[in-house]
């Protein structure tokens, strides 16, 4: 295995205190990378940090500073997206146009979300019967995203904590 995904807490990349796992090559069975779990302390350590930066920060009041930082996602994602490509095969055992959509699709989405940050009013919109979207002037605050242990071959939590 060549690579072992970390957590990123206290700024910097660290590993986990928990139990390190192994993703597998739902293809071959073979193991082709290991990840570090977090501890629920560890957890909570990361998002009270996160929780912190945002109270006591610039960052809600910086649509510039977000729509930045998601448009260079952007811009690096598309970069090496055919590095990434082959991860996604492996991983989760997805034919290559499908890896390649997803990116695509992501790339996408990051870039719109880019333009939405730099919207400086705010408005509700109803999107279909009885469904309201509503676009506010700055973040809304820490958000955890967990990917479902089936979605992929990644036999574990997948815990993003992103400043909104």
């Amino acid at each position: 295995m060549n690579h072992r995904a970390k957590n990123y807490f206290s700024h910097q990349w660290q590993n986990g205190s928990g139990n390190i796992g192994i993703s597998h090559d739902p293809a071959t069975w073979e193991p082709v990378a290991e990840y570090s779990c977090a501890t629920t302390a560890e957890f909570e350590t990361g998002v009270s940090a996160a929780r912190h930066a945002f109270d006591c920060g610039t960052w809600p009041h910086q649509p510039r500073l977000r729509a930045e930082i998601l448009y260079e996602f952007a811009e690096l994602l598309q970069a090496r997206s055919r590095e990434i490509e082959p991860v996604l095969v492996q991983l989760n055992g997805k034919l290559i146009k499908e890896a390649r959509g997803e990116i695509g699709a992501s790339i996408s989405e990051l870039k719109y979300y880019a333009g939405l940050a730099r919207n400086l009013w705010g408005r509700v919109a109803e999107i279909d019967s009885g469904c309201y979207s509503m676009i506010a002037r700055e973040g809304a605050g820490v958000v955890g995203i967990r990917g479902p242990n089936g979605m992929t071959n990644f036999k574990g939590p997948s815990i993003f904590m992103v400043l909104l």
